[in-house]
């Protein structure tokens, strides 16, 4: 589902961008760079919402980008929800080690 959004964006953008001006070309192309990263390396917290407001700019500013959104936000939170679970995991992690090495030190006393 991920790369099948992820497709669709990018051909969206790509058969419109020739009716953008030139500064919206340059963000339409960086948000298929973008998008096209996402499929290779997972993407920070801050670089996801940076494309999130990115999209949302084209949006509001052409009617035919109109459902850039719909394939975007069940990709952006899919996507949110990994880094999620990979920081909890972490977390988690941490927190047994330290445990267990709290619990070494109370049987050595």
């Amino acid at each position: 589902m991920i790369e099948k959004n992820i497709e669709i964006l990018i051909t969206i953008l790509k058969e419109n961008l020739h009716k953008l001006e030139s500064e919206d070309k340059i963000k339409a192309m960086h948000i298929c760079y973008s998008l096209k990263n996402i499929q290779e390396e997972k993407p920070t917290v801050n670089e996801l919402n940076k494309l999130q407001k990115e999209i949302e700019y084209l949006e509001i500013k052409y009617d035919i980008f109109n459902e850039l959104s719909y394939y975007f936000n069940p990709l952006y939170i899919k996507i949110k929800n990994k880094i999620h679970e990979n920081d909890v995991k972490k977390i988690r992690e941490k927190n047994r080690k330290k445990i267990k090495m709290k619990n070494n030190k109370s049987i050595l006393k």
